[in-house]
């Protein structure tokens, strides 16, 4: 049966027929390719293109667009840690740790009891008071206590162009990836291009972010950073550290596009590419349509690859497309009202939108 045909037609058809060995069916012999794909073919020509994601992270020597990349956060307890209302964030986050460190308190009576004793057996699992993880459960048995620190409250991106406060204390947050490098302390700045990962079931596509994001903010997300930080401590402290983190550590910006791109990009169109353009460029490229159209069974199944394009005009015109298109993502709480849209009820809770 042509492998073209949509599922539920084959199911109608072969229904029809009574029996798929009757003589009227048409069969097409399917062979799979090197890759192992069935259906939906990867392109060859994909596979030639610059990786953006190495297989090693920091290492200067891969061939890749970017340096490193992080996941998205997965938080584990979604409803814990996230809310619109900073101060209401506040009141659901601090009685959650004052609840786990009684519970902590009660498993450490309880094994000094029964050595034997497994966490499990121990702590109260009343979702209204907290959501348990495998990382939390870990903390309790090494012993650690927890304490609410305002300045773990940060802004994130939950879902595309939906900001929300986040509580971004690593004990809390059941895999942080490496987000810390790339967005370290509060005001860092930071560009990310976030695409959809491998596995998603829904369509390709990529965000420009410039706050931390979740893992499904984009279906299994994956960001590629214009910068990432290093930390060090401070030789000396000054007059103006005010707070522990402030006085101990500094943090050293360093280029998340690789060097080997900048060189390939230079030979081709110039010295007068910067990284920065690069990063823009990469998404212009993403949100070709002829781009996502023509790879779209790769990006189903691989992170993206981008070519460089033959001509300084062309690289120059993605580069400047992905620049504008960065700029309306980011700033898109400040875009103008369109004369076509009339809001209703602004100075209620709920309004009606009309075009």
């Amino acid at each position: 049966m042509p492998s073209s045909i949509d599922s539920d037609l084959q199911l109608e058809i072969i229904s029809k027929f009574g029996s798929i060995g009757k003589e009227e069916m048409i069969w097409e012999k399917l062979q799979p390719n090197e890759k192992g794909d069935w259906l939906n073919h990867r392109n060859d020509i994909f596979e030639t293109f610059i990786p953006l994601a190495p297989i090693k992270k920091f290492d200067s020597k891969e061939k890749t667009v970017f340096i490193t990349y992080s996941n998205g956060i997965v938080t584990s307890r979604d409803s814990w840690v996230y809310n619109y209302s900073r101060s209401e964030l506040e009141l659901t986050i601090k009685p959650m740790i004052d609840f786990y460190n009684a519970e902590y308190e009660t498993y450490k009576r309880a094994i000094a009891l029964n050595p034997k004793l497994e966490v499990e057996n121990s702590i109260d699992n009343n979702p209204k008071k907290i959501s348990w993880s495998r990382s939390l459960k870990s903390d309790i048995k090494r012993g650690r206590t927890h304490t609410f620190k305002a300045d773990k409250i940060i802004t994130s991106v939950n879902r595309p162009f939906c900001k929300q406060s986040l509580y971004f204390d690593t004990p809390f947050i059941e895999s942080p990836s490496i987000n810390s490098k790339l967005f370290p302390y509060t005001g860092s700045e930071n560009k990310i291009i976030a695409v959809t990962g491998i596995g998603a079931s829904k369509a390709f596509s990529s965000l420009m972010l410039d706050h931390i994001t979740d893992f499904q903010s984009l279906m299994n997300c994956i960001c590629f950073p214009l910068y990432y930080y290093e930390e060090k401590l401070k030789q000396t402290k000054t007059l103006f550290d005010t707070s522990a983190s402030d006085s101990e550590y500094e943090y050293i910006k360093r280029d998340g596009v690789s060097d080997f791109i900048l060189d390939q990009a230079r030979k081709i169109y110039g010295l007068k590419v910067s990284k920065e353009d690069i990063f823009y460029y990469v998404y212009g490229v993403l949100y070709s349509s002829d781009y996502c159209q023509r790879f779209e069974n790769d990006l189903k199944k691989m992170l993206p690859r981008i070519p460089l394009v033959d001509e300084p005009k062309d690289f120059w015109s993605f580069s400047k497309s992905g620049r504008k298109l960065a700029e309306l993502h980011l700033d898109y709480e400040a875009a103008p009202r369109p004369e076509v849209v009339t809001v209703d009820g602004e100075e209620s809770n709920f309004f009606n939108v009309r075009l």
